[in-house]
């Protein structure tokens, strides 16, 4: 991810990143950003920072999104972080570009199922097919 980040914008200039959860697709090469981004603020939700910080948060800036949300500001341009609580993870934000109109988001709705699901897989080794 850093190297094909780095075909578009020098490492000085990457100054903010963005965790939208704790899952590890999604932040478990905190430590090697840590390491290349000397200064720079992790925006990730304030409830994950304690297990986020074990990733490795020595040189970057851990800010907490609180739950209602808030806003990151690059330069002229301010991202919405909108909360998406429990449509993947708990804890977990989109984020809204409101000058482009763009939503980014991942995994909505990969956390449901319909009322009648049951709360058990009754037949594991037939899920495995």
């Amino acid at each position: 991810m850093i190297a094909a980040l780095l075909h578009h914008a020098p490492v000085e200039q990457i100054t903010s990143l963005f965790a939208s959860h704790q899952d590890p697709d999604v932040i478990s090469s905190l430590g090697l950003w840590d390491q290349a981004l000397s200064g720079a603020k992790l925006h990730a939700p304030a409830a994950w920072e304690g297990y986020l910080r074990h990733l490795g948060c020595e040189s970057i800036e851990y800010v907490g999104i609180s739950d209602n949300g808030g806003t990151i500001k690059l330069e002229s341009v301010e991202l919405k972080l909108i909360p998406a609580h429990y449509l993947h993870s708990p804890a977990n934000f989109h984020v809204y570009d409101p000058q482009a109109k763009i939503l980014m988001s991942g995994k909505v709705g990969s956390a449901f199922e319909s009322a009648s699901a049951p709360l058990y897989v009754g037949h594991f080794d037939s899920t495995m097919g």
